[in-house]
């Protein structure tokens, strides 16, 4: 995309294409298989999709030259299988030791700092929304995280362009609250949960599977529209229509 920025529309199309198509073949069997109670199914075939970017990896299709310890490398520091950490290539780890750029690593060190914090952060922040009681106080430990995220960004990120981005990405991941994990279970809770009338006890195939179909149909129009009408569109343009969109969305859950 780089050396080609006139590619960069295309290659996005290509990746959410192949995303769509995919979540679009997988929801064709998770809502019958869930519903049959062939959970363990399930898992399986999640495992084994989850290990299928291992493939190119191992076969060595990435086109990326490898980087070896030597004189053109200082800062690279090689991490035995064994566990030991040294400036050489240990004896009988060869080829197959890891190597960490230590050296990159020493002149990042504030990205790296913030990328840590922001990396605890969010675990810590999931825990306390889950297990503290007290909304209010939750609320106010949650805002005063991100505040002091925000300022720590400001103060010791190197360019004030990675600060506006991660800033950007916080306020928006936390101005877009949304609903339909906790209404997910609304909506397929069966009798003894919930009684006849007080809820709509969708099956899986209908909640999962059909819903799926529409939701990534729409997905493809979409990615249709983008490749047709919006490449030409600055990136500032499509993001904000993008943003505009997703906000709408979000208050169906709200009307619900």
């Amino acid at each position: 995309m780089r050396d080609n920025p006139r590619t960069a529309p295309d290659i996005i199309t290509f990746t959410q294409g192949c995303a769509a198509l995919g979540s679009l073949a997988a929801t064709c069997f998770v809502g019958p298989l869930s519903d049959s109670g062939h959970l363990s199914a399930l898992f399986r075939i999640a495992l084994c999709l989850s290990l299928t970017p291992l493939l190119p990896v191992c076969l060595g299709w990435l086109p990326e030259k490898k980087r070896k310890m030597g004189e053109d490398e200082p800062g690279l520091r090689s991490v035995c299988r064994c566990g030991r950490s040294t400036s050489c290539v240990p004896a009988g780890c060869g080829d197959h030791a890891i190597l960490f750029d230590h050296e990159r690593c020493v002149q990042q060190k504030e990205t790296v700092r913030i990328a840590f914090f922001v990396g605890i952060v969010g675990p810590l922040l999931s825990l306390l929304s889950a297990y503290v009681p007290n909304r209010i106080a939750s609320l106010s430990v949650v805002a005063s995280v991100l505040a002091m995220t925000l300022a720590a960004s400001y103060l010791f990120l190197p360019s004030r362009d990675m600060a506006n981005v991660l800033a950007y990405t916080i306020v928006t991941r936390a101005s877009t609250p949304s609903l339909r994990s906790a209404l997910q279970y609304f909506y397929t809770a069966g009798e003894t949960c919930l009684p006849e009338d007080a809820g709509p006890h969708f099956t899986y195939t209908y909640y999962i599977t059909f819903n799926g179909l529409i939701r990534e149909c729409f997905v493809i129009l979409a990615i249709f529209i983008y490749q047709y009408r919006m490449t030409s569109w600055s990136y500032r343009s499509v993001l904000s229509i993008t943003l505009l969109l997703a906000s709408f969305g979000n208050f169906v859950d709200v009307i619900l």
